[in-house]
């Protein structure tokens, strides 16, 4: 069985991601009790104010959902990004030494060169 490694950069973005969300849900709480109390207390009536108390959630809550979602996001790309390059780029010892396809370019070049040089001298005379 093949052992899949998590790049590192992904683990950071992963745990930062959670740490937003945890803060997220923990706002989330303050801002539901804070909202809450004030509407016990009177001090808050919410019919014909709901865009300020959804702007309050939004500003408190939501945007620092929104940053984790995109923080797991940019690890999980990361992630895939790591899977397909090392599977692209996995090289066995033979492929490390096969330069078969340089010496024939090689050889190619070295043929035009040796044509131009013929073709001029023919012209020369």
């Amino acid at each position: 069985m093949q052992e899949k490694k998590i790049p590192v950069v992904s683990i950071i973005f992963y745990v930062l991601a959670a740490i937003l969300l945890a803060y997220s849900v923990w706002a989330l709480s303050f801002s539901i009790n804070y909202v809450s109390t004030a509407v016990a207390q009177n001090q808050l009536i919410i019919d014909g104010y709901e865009f300020e108390v959804a702007s309050f959630y939004m500003s408190n809550v939501a945007q620092y959902m929104v940053f984790a979602a995109i923080l797991f996001g940019i690890g999980w790309v990361v992630q895939k990004i790591e899977v397909l390059r090392t599977e692209c780029f996995e090289l066995d010892d033979d492929d490390m030494f096969d330069d078969e396809w340089l010496e024939e370019v090689e050889a190619e070049i070295e043929e035009e060169i040796k044509k131009e040089d013929l073709e001029a001298e023919i012209r020369e005379e």
